[in-house]
């Protein structure tokens, strides 16, 4: 990105990886804390992120597994289809298990793309993020060893992954 001014979140940790996709410039903090984890994504259209839990974690709604907390958004400008504006960047990211090595991304149209991996050392989890046009939305998630073996997946229902 040209100029990151005002684009990153304070608190959200460092920039952790940056990187280009079909012409989308993206920037991810992370942090990971005793037992919190904390993203944000920006890109040159906008950004966001939150806070969440580690893989394996035990939660109000049940004890996590390969995939800890998963965020998503878009970014929107001008007029169109989103309350009077345009989606012209999408993201998800999130935290997974160290014996993930592959995140892959599925959308409603059965493409799929591959998410960046970045592994601070941390022995707990491995951050992962990926941008898109949406052209499709974004309906699953898959975690997979280096073996190749599904570990497991994340749907998006109703606005939430499950």
């Amino acid at each position: 990105m040209d100029s990151n001014e005002g684009r990153f979140e304070e608190g959200a940790g460092p920039v952790i990886a940056s990187g280009a996709h079909d012409g989308i410039e993206w920037a991810l903090q992370g942090a990971i804390s005793d037992d919190r984890v904390s993203t944000f994504v920006s890109t040159q259209f906008g950004g966001g992120g939150g806070t969440g839990s580690l893989p394996f974690a035990d939660t109000p709604d049940g004890k996590l597994g390969h995939f800890g907390s998963v965020g998503w958004g878009i970014s929107t400008q001008g007029r169109g289809g989103l309350g009077g504006k345009r989606v012209v960047a999408s993201h998800v990211c999130g935290v997974v298990s160290p014996d993930v090595a592959d995140v892959q991304v599925w959308f409603e149209d059965d493409t799929t793309i591959q998410a960046v991996l970045i592994d601070t050392g941390d022995s707990r989890a491995k951050f992962f993020v990926a941008v898109w046009f949406p052209s499709s939305g974004c309906h699953k998630l898959v975690a997979i060893d280096s073996r190749g073996t599904w570990l497991e997946d994340k749907v998006r229902l109703d606005g939430h992954w499950r």
